[in-house]
């Protein structure tokens, strides 16, 4: 059973595949990676945290509910530096300018998640689990799943659940498109798709470009899918070669790679 991230590796170049996947070879440390990471994680803990920061709002907590959240966005940021502490020596990052130079924009996310409950909260008089049970959008984050139909698995950053339909939502930091997103962005969001429609209903998902604030739609359909299951025979074919695949044939590719020395010292 093939990870939806060997199917986004394939699409950057079809040896990374083999050298990540196959050869299991972990690529160094670098700095957009660990930035990256630790965005990601905080987003992911902000999600996890959901439940119990919205439960926990008392009647005293209105006035200060901006506060609140902003402070623990902060500890959700400090935690997530500390947990990636030995990827920031190792790219010789500077532990507390990388925390100051992402606190800006989690304290945004928290002004912005604490206006809307207060608002929800004047507007209904709800607290508690009614609070929680009323509003629009429930979320599941890391969520595992693995279709043996496909031969696929994968963990999805976020799906958000209105009534009876899953939306993935894949957290995604770096660049973005002027339109759309890329392709492999595109794929695994649509893997995912496929595999959520397999026990509950989906189609449709995001990709969320966190540098930009920027969410972008996916619909599934059936050309989609089709791409999708064509993708997984031509990985399933690097996984069971015993030849190393070719290179793409883009420059850029090769010198942002970070298996590039790898691929170098493999032929």
């Amino acid at each position: 059973m093939i990870p939806v991230t060997a199917l986004s590796d394939y699409l950057y170049c079809p040896r990374k595949v083999y050298l990540r996947h196959v050869l299991k070879f972990i690529p160094p440390v670098r700095e957009p990676v660990v930035k990256g990471k630790i965005k990601h994680d905080v987003f992911d803990a902000i999600s996890k945290a959901e439940e119990s920061m919205v439960l926990g709002i008392k009647p005293s907590d209105l006035g200060n509910l901006d506060v609140i959240y902003r402070e623990a966005y902060k500890g959700l940021l400090e935690n997530s530096v500390s947990k990636f502490e030995e990827d920031i020596r190792k790219s010789e990052l500077d532990k507390g300018k990388v925390f100051s130079d992402a606190l800006q924009k989690f304290l945004d996310e928290a002004s912005y998640r604490a206006r809307f409950l207060r608002e929800m909260i004047e507007k209904t008089g709800l607290l508690g689990q009614d609070l929680l049970n009323a509003m629009p959008v429930k979320q599941k984050s890391e969520l595992l799943l693995y279709s043996t139909r496909l031969g696929l698995k994968g963990v999805i950053d976020r799906v958000e659940v209105f009534g009876d339909v899953h939306v993935p939502v894949e957290l995604k930091t770096g660049s973005m498109p002027r339109e759309g997103v890329w392709l492999n962005h595109k794929m695994q969001i649509a893997s995912y798709i496929l595999l959520l429609n397999e026990k509950m209903k989906s189609d449709h998902g995001f990709v969320e470009y966190l540098d930009y604030n920027v969410r972008r739609k996916i619909v599934m359909n059936p050309f989609l899918e089709n791409d999708v299951k064509e993708l997984i025979e031509k990985v399933n074919r690097v996984f069971s070669s015993d030849s190393i695949p070719g290179v793409c044939d883009n420059v850029n590719k090769c010198r942002s790679c970070n298996f590039k020395d790898k691929c170098s010292s493999n032929g």
